[in-house]
């Protein structure tokens, strides 16, 4: 029972980066365009990220350099990554085993570039970040573990 419970913390910590990603996308498509670097300066000092850093750098090197097709395609991509976080949400909420496989495989695959940033430019975000997608890891493993199917007697 609690890791149901567990299960649906997760699916619902999906479906809101599903709806975040959406929004954004949106957002880019009717009419933030406008003040693409301006948000991209907000979300620096949010974050507390330092503006000399290559992230900030980066960022703001994209947002002053983007056009309308770069725009749409974000918007394409947003929409497919936001219905994978909504699949994914799915899984878990049902308690389907693909779910929690595809959460699990999801999380792991950021997990060394999310290192490899940390030892490049070590902040709080990614720290927590890195917490975040290992307890998640460790959530789907257990889940994985605790719901395999039963293993026949006379197989080896």
């Amino acid at each position: 029972m609690r890791l149901a419970r567990t299960l649906r913390a997760v699916a619902i910590y999906e479906a809101f980066k599903g709806v975040l990603v959406l929004l954004i996308g949106i957002g880019l498509v009717l009419g933030l365009h406008r003040y693409i670097e301006y948000v991209g300066g907000q979300i620096i000092a949010v974050l507390h990220i330092n503006p000399a850093s290559r992230f900030a750098r980066m960022l703001l090197s994209v947002t002053s350099h983007v056009t309308y097709g770069q725009l749409w395609a974000f918007a394409g991509f947003a929409a497919v990554y936001g219905g994978l976080r909504f699949l994914m949400a799915y899984g878990l909420w049902f308690e389907r085993r693909w779910g929690e496989w595809l959460v699990a495989c999801s999380a792991a695959i950021y997990l060394p570039l999310e290192i490899f940033e940390l030892f490049n430019e070590a902040n709080w975000v990614i720290v927590v970040v890195i917490v975040v997608n290992v307890l998640i890891i460790a959530l789907m493993a257990a889940a994985l573990h605790y719901t395999r199917p039963a293993v026949p007697a006379d197989v080896p």
